[in-house]
C-alpha cells in the first residue's frame, strides 16, 4: 500500500514541476517578447527584466536536473531545521512581494492556504516522513498554482489578457517547497535554494520600498 502511495507521489510531484518548467520558460520568453504596455517601463526597468530572465532560466535548469533524478529517489524523507526555514521564508518572501487581495483567490490564498501551508511546515516533526503533511502540501502547492494574480506588471501581462489572471504569484515558493520535500535533496540543489530564497527576498524588500523594481 505504502509503494503505491509513494508511487502516486512521485507522478503528481513530476506534474508538479513539468507545470513549474512550463511556467518559467514561458515567463522568460514573455519578458524578450511579450512585455506588456510601455508605460511599464519605468517601474519595471531593464534589470528587473534581466534579473526575472535569468532567475527564470536558472529555475527551469534545476528543475529539469531534479525531474531527471526523481526515479533515483529511494529511502525515506527527513525534514531539517534548514529546509523548514527556507520552505517559510519563501512563503513569507512571497506575501511580501505581493500584497494586494483583490480577489477571491488571491484573498484564500494569502489568508488561508500559505498560512496553512506556513503551520504545516513549522509543525512538520523533525525526523520524521508524516506522509499527511507532504501530500497536504503538495495539494496545497496545486491549489496556489491556480491563476490569482491582477496586477498588470510585465511578467503577468499575457496571462491577464488571455487566462485573466496570472499563475506565477507563489510559483517560487512552490518551488522551494518541491525541492526540499525530495526525497533526497542533495547539497547543489540546497545550496542553490538558499540562493534564490535570499535574492527573492531581496527582490520583494527592493519592490515594497522603492515601489518598483
Amino acid at each position: 500500500m505504502k509503494e503505491t502511495v509513494l508511487v502516486i507521489e512521485k507522478i503528481f510531484r513530476l506534474l508538479l514541476y513539468l507545470v513549474l518548467i512550463f511556467f518559467w520558460s514561458k515567463l522568460a520568453y514573455d519578458l524578450q517578447f511579450a512585455f506588456g504596455p510601455e508605460s511599464a517601463r519605468y517601474w519595471f526597468p531593464l534589470r528587473a527584466v534581466i534579473a526575472e530572465t535569468a532567475m527564470a532560466l536558472f529555475l527551469v535548469c534545476i528543475n529539469i536536473y531534479v525531474v531527471v533524478r526523481l526515479e533515483r529517489q529511494t529511502g525515506q524523507f527527513r525534514i531539517t531545521t534548514l529546509k523548514k526555514l527556507l520552505i517559510v521564508s519563501a512563503f513569507l518572501a512571497g506575501l511580501l512581494s505581493c500584497t494586494d487581495s483583490e480577489n477571491l483567490m488571491k484573498f484564500l490564498d494569502i489568508y488561508v492556504f500559505i498560512p496553512a501551508a506556513i503551520l504545516l511546515v513549522i509543525a512538520w516533526p523533525a525526523k520524521t516522513e508524516c506522509l499527511a503533511i507532504r501530500y497536504i502540501l503538495m495539494l496545497l502547492a496545486a491549489v496556489l498554482l491556480l491563476p490569482n494574480d491582477t496586477c498588470e506588471n510585465p511578467p503577468n501581462w499575457w496571462w491577464i489578457n488571455n487566462v485573466g489572471s496570472s499563475p506565477l504569484t507563489y510559483a517560487l515558493p512552490i518551488n522551494v517547497q518541491l525541492y526540499m520535500t525530495m526525497r533526497s535533496t542533495n547539497k547543489f540543489v540546497v545550496t542553490a535554494t538558499l540562493v534564490i530564497v535570499v535574492l527573492y527576498h531581496a527582490g520583494s524588500i527592493f519592490h515594497q520600498w522603492i515601489g518598483r523594481y
